[in-house]
């Protein structure tokens, strides 16, 4: 799906300029550790304002619980002062693909205990992001901010996610 949405990303507006690719910490529930590698294209854009659409895949580990990996595709609006900060808000959609953090048991024919392949469990995901930064120079750009997923399913429910995702952004043929 995310490699779909990038492709569409990618041909649908015309040329590729101002693709801007991010590295960044992906901090689950603020404290799991993880990796959040993206790319964005602004559709449409004004003297401050930008519309960008882009994906973001990446993963996280909950020691002791679950290895998560994950692909979102995302819609948002991008505010930028000419004193260098700059605000975003986006809203995506994707596929969340969970592992359990350590070996699994079934049960056997026999009803022993026996060790069984983790296979995974996947889910959909919505995702609402904020990220608010600094323009270091033309073309490199530090954030931070909260994002919030709600995944389904989760044991029959909706399970909602904070993270905090603080990274950098290179912008390529950004205008001076």
């Amino acid at each position: 799906m995310a490699f779909a949405c990038g492709l569409f990303s990618l041909t649908a507006f015309g040329e590729i300029r101002n693709l801007a690719l991010s590295v960044s910490y992906h901090g689950d529930m603020i404290t799991h550790p993880g990796l959040r590698v993206g790319f964005a294209l602004p559709i449409l854009e004004g003297k401050i304002f930008k519309l960008e659409t882009g994906v973001d895949v990446g993963g996280f580990i909950h020691p002791r619980n679950e290895r998560v990996l994950f692909a979102l595709c995302s819609l948002g609006v991008r505010c930028a002062t000419p004193v260098g900060f700059e605000a975003a808000f986006k809203l995506g959609a994707g596929y969340k693909r969970g592992y359990v953090d350590g070996v699994l048991y079934g049960f056997a024919s026999d009803g022993t205990a026996k060790r069984v392949h983790d296979s995974g469990l996947g889910a959909f995901i919505t995702s609402a992001g904020l990220d608010f930064g600094w323009r270091v120079n033309d073309t490199l750009f530090v954030a931070m901010g909260p994002y919030a997923t709600m995944e389904y399913p989760y044991n029959g429910i909706f399970l909602p996610r904070v993270a905090l995702v603080t990274g950098i952004t290179y912008r390529f043929g950004e205008e001076k």
